[in-house]
């Protein structure tokens, strides 16, 4: 039995130790593994060792391209320097890529190559540049906030780094810090505006750590000078004889400023001018301060002069277009200089003459004639008023014959000329001035009243000798209705009337001549048989009886200015009695001629062998 048992117990004892043997193997195999481990993935491992050496490689190859680009520069150009090495590397095919380039100055470049290698280029100042490798950075590693900015001077502002990858100690400087300085905290930049404005290149910098090259972000920032404001009292008050400070609380913002004074603009002084006689001044104040802009601003300075005196012979007065007016000045005590103006030049006008006054109707209307004494050293000037009223013939109606019957309107006077349009171009018509020898005329009848223009007084005159002043329009058509009886202006004349430029006029004051062409050119035939529309008149052989007493058919020119000056146009001319299409004495082609189309508001050509109505005109 005993031996039995301890057979068992050996197999159980060889088991045991080889269980013991296998998990010893095990934990060896463990700990090799680890080690084996440790020794690829480990920073100093062989794969970090690996990759370093392809990293140093990828660097000396770069480095290697690079010096190969500057000694075919050297060969090419004969010498080296930042900005044709610049050129050298962007230009062409090449075996590396630029990311980035950093003109540091015209001595120092930094480059990003192939994503990641940053390199520096010196002008080592023995005619070669020296390229050097500064680490690993690439394009963004560094950013701001903004790239510039502008800046007020005092004010300050800020920016931020908003990218720093390597992760290296931030600083900033400013390359022109009597334009703008920097300073840094965390990663908020602030800039502070000097007092020179200008503009100061911020350089912001992420020191070298590790692997990873310094690197560097420029921020421009812009300087304006500051703002002045300057306010101040400018002296007003009455001559006195006593001498008075120009401006009174002068003040600017900020405070500290330098103030100065000028009386013309040019010379200034720290002085405060004085004034004392009467009169208006401009006073320049300029202030000046360190970082502000110099601020000039002027102000007016018055001091009130003396009342002086002035009297006129009349108040108001009454004068007729055509013929000039006056008064006198009756006191002038302050002995100014005696002048005078208009209110509306296109009323009357008004000229002096020592102390007389004459004034000179233009239209139609009131003005309000102001006379000055002018101000002397020490006395304001002084005026005084005259109103005058101008009145005019047109629109008047006329008693011709002075029989006591009104023959006609009033619509051009020669003793004032003008020249205006209807509507278009087609309506314009120049009436000539006549300034003397003509008719006297007077009142003949205080009111009469007829469609054509309302209720006005009645002309007439006793002069047998003079001029005629003014054209006339008849109160109605030549059958004494409206739209009344048609009438042809030559019907065989149409397409017949070549000489058309020459026969008749258009102008103002051709109305006569056109219509004593016209008759004796019908009475021959001359455009052909008369009256050959059954139905409508020629016009010639209609008004023979009354041409034969003045009375003549309108030009184009007369015809608007009949309408011009009584205002008549499409929308009231039915209200005034007058028919829609008048004939005019003016031809406008080989077929046509002209008429005032009132329907339309306008002049208008009508074939000569259309219907018309006709309305006569003649010169009183």
């Amino acid at each position: 039995m005993h031996n039995k048992y301890k057979g068992r117990n050996k197999v159980s004892e060889n088991k045991g130790i080889t269980l013991i043997a296998l998990i010893v193997t095990i934990i060896v195999l463990l700990i090799l593994a680890g080690v084996t481990l440790n020794m690829i993935l480990d920073e100093n491992g062989l794969i970090n060792k690996a990759q370093s050496a392809v990293k140093t490689q990828n660097v000396a190859a770069i480095k290697e391209a690079l010096e190969l680009e500057k000694t075919e520069l050297y060969l090419e150009k004969g010498s080296l320097n930042i900005d044709d090495f610049i050129e050298q590397i962007t230009t062409g095919n090449k075996s590396f890529t630029v990311d980035s380039i950093d003109k540091i100055s015209d001595t120092e470049l930094e480059i990003v190559i192939n994503g990641d290698n940053k390199f520096t280029i010196k002008d080592n100042g023995k005619g070669d540049l020296d390229i050097a490798y500064k680490g690993v950075a690439q394009v963004g590693d560094l950013t701001l906030s903004a790239t510039s900015g502008i800046y007020t001077y005092p004010t300050s502002g800020t920016f931020t780094v908003t990218n720093n990858k390597s992760g290296g100690a931030l600083s900033v400087t400013s390359e022109s810090p009597d334009v703008a300085t920097a300073i840094i905290s965390g990663n908020t930049v602030t800039v502070t505006p000097g007092t020179t404005a200008g503009k100061a290149k911020i350089v912001v910098k992420s020191a070298a750590v590790g692997e990873y090259a310094e690197n560097r972000a420029i921020y421009m920032a812009t300087v304006q000078n500051g703002t002045i404001n300057i306010s101040a009292t400018p002296y007003t008050g009455t001559y006195d004889g006593a001498e008075h400070d120009a401006l009174t609380n002068v003040k600017t913002t900020p405070t500290g400023t330098t103030i100065e004074y000028s009386t013309d603009g040019v010379n200034y002084s720290s002085t405060m001018p004085k004034v004392q006689g009467g009169g208006t001044f401009i006073v320049s104040v300029s202030a000046s301060k360190a970082g502000y802009k110099t601020k000039t601003e002027t102000y007016t300075v018055t001091v009130n002069k003396a009342a002086g005196g002035l009297s006129l012979s009349a108040t108001s007065g009454t004068v007729f277009l055509g013929t000039p007016g006056s008064f006198t000045v009756t006191g002038n005590t302050s002995g100014g200089t005696i002048s005078a103006t208009s209110s509306n030049t296109s009323i009357a006008t008004v000229s002096v003459s020592g102390n007389t006054i004459t004034v000179s109707p233009k239209a139609v209307g009131t003005a309000t004639i102001t006379v000055k004494s002018a101000a002397t050293s020490n006395y304001n000037e002084k005026t005084a008023t005259y109103a005058v009223t101008v009145k005019s013939y047109v629109g008047k109606y006329v008693d011709i014959d002075d029989d006591g019957t009104v023959d006609g309107v009033i619509y051009a006077d020669l003793a004032i000329g003008g020249s205006g349009q209807w509507y278009n171009a087609d309506g314009a018509y120049t009436i000539p001035q006549v300034t003397s020898g003509l008719k006297n005329y007077y009142v003949s009848q205080s009111s009469y009243t007829d469609a054509l223009n309302g209720t006005q007084k009645v002309i007439a005159t006793k002069s047998t000798t003079g001029a005629k002043r003014f054209y006339v329009m008849a109160l109605k058509d030549i059958d004494g209705k409206q739209n009344g009886t048609y009438y042809d202006w030559y019907n065989a004349a149409y397409g017949n009337m070549s000489d058309y430029t020459s026969a008749t006029s258009v102008d103002f004051g051709k109305g006569s001549s056109n219509t004593a062409t016209m008759i004796s050119k019908w009475n021959a035939k001359a455009y052909g048989a008369q009256n050959t529309d059954a139905g409508s008149k020629d016009v010639w052989g209609q008004i023979q009886s009354q041409v034969n007493k003045g009375w003549f058919v309108p030009s184009r020119g007369e015809w608007a200015a009949f309408a011009s000056n009584l205002s008549i146009n499409s929308s009231n001319y039915s209200s005034k009695g007058l028919s829609n299409y008048c004939w005019s004495s003016s031809q406008s082609g080989t077929y046509t001629a002209w008429n005032a189309s009132f329907g339309n508001g306008y002049m208008d050509r009508r074939n000569v062998n259309d219907y018309g109505y006709v309305r006569l005109g003649t010169t009183f």
